[in-house]
């Protein structure tokens, strides 16, 4: 069903990487389901079903998705864009950061995943698709918590993907480098994001300080969130898409190269 219209839940659709995919896809003619946590800023047209959900609820999410799936009588694939960032140390980072970050960025993910699972077995076919991050492959001081979270993430998808072939589902992953959304600043790549810590008061302070100056250059001078977006619409469409759809020059680079984030005490 390459060139066919389908149903397509977007998790973390309000804004950023998110909103950009609902246009992509209603301009490919597919019908969506777009899930967040606030209103967007800007409304959805009329034929998008959007529904507000905290997609750290297991049965809230549920509710939502298979409710949609079922008016809609079918689910083609679901994209997980939902994400929050946090910058700061590990040693200054709380327990409830973490869960925040992981929670989100995670937990989130399985929700959705295991919401749609039932429809789309049901169907013998179905693709899940989570939106990671270079950060994933390149550890970056000061960000450890979203690294990780995203690392998590992929470890999830494949080991989802293995569990899920037998009954024609596959779940993918796609990785950018830096998107122009307001990530850093409060706006989110997908749902939300959370503030870091203020710079202050911490012997860390001045180091965090610039790795953070570094984190906003290099997402200013990253890709589009339309950029992403078409990306995703491109695995949504193929007929075998590959594990990881790396998009953006800086991700393909940090990638191959392995290694850490410049520290900023470099």
């Amino acid at each position: 069903m390459a060139d066919e219209p389908r149903v397509v839940l977007v998790a973390g659709a309000s804004r950023g990487i998110g909103r950009a995919l609902v246009d992509r896809c209603r301009a490919h003619g597919d019908t969506v389901i777009a899930l967040s946590r606030s209103a967007p800023d800007v409304a959805f047209e009329a034929d998008v079903h959007h529904v507000l959900v905290d997609l750290l609820d297991a049965e809230a999410t549920a509710a939502a998705a298979r409710g949609a799936a079922e008016a809609l009588g079918r689910l083609d694939a679901t994209v997980y864009v939902a994400g929050v960032t946090l910058s700061g140390t590990v040693e200054e980072s709380t327990g409830h950061e973490f869960d925040r970050v992981m929670g989100t960025n995670v937990r989130g993910a399985m929700h959705v995943a295991r919401a749609a699972l039932p429809v789309m077995r049901a169907a013998q076919r179905g693709l899940i698709v989570n939106v990671s991050s270079q950060s994933a492959h390149l550890p970056s001081p000061y960000f450890g918590l979203y690294g990780a979270s995203k690392a998590a993430l992929e470890h999830l998808t494949v080991s989802l993907d293995h569990e899920v072939r037998p009954f024609g589902i596959a779940a993918r992953l796609v990785v950018p480098g830096g998107v122009r959304t307001g990530i850093l600043d409060g706006d989110g790549h997908g749902a939300e994001a959370v503030a870091g810590h203020e710079p202050t008061e911490s012997v860390y302070a001045s180091a965090l300080e610039r790795q953070c100056r570094r984190a906003r250059r290099a997402i200013a001078e990253g890709v589009e969130a339309s950029v992403v977006a078409e990306a995703i619409v491109g695995v949504l469409r193929a007929e075998d898409p590959p594990m990881r759809t790396i998009v953006g020059e800086d991700a393909l680079h940090s990638i191959a190269e392995g290694g850490v984030w410049p520290a900023a005490s470099d």
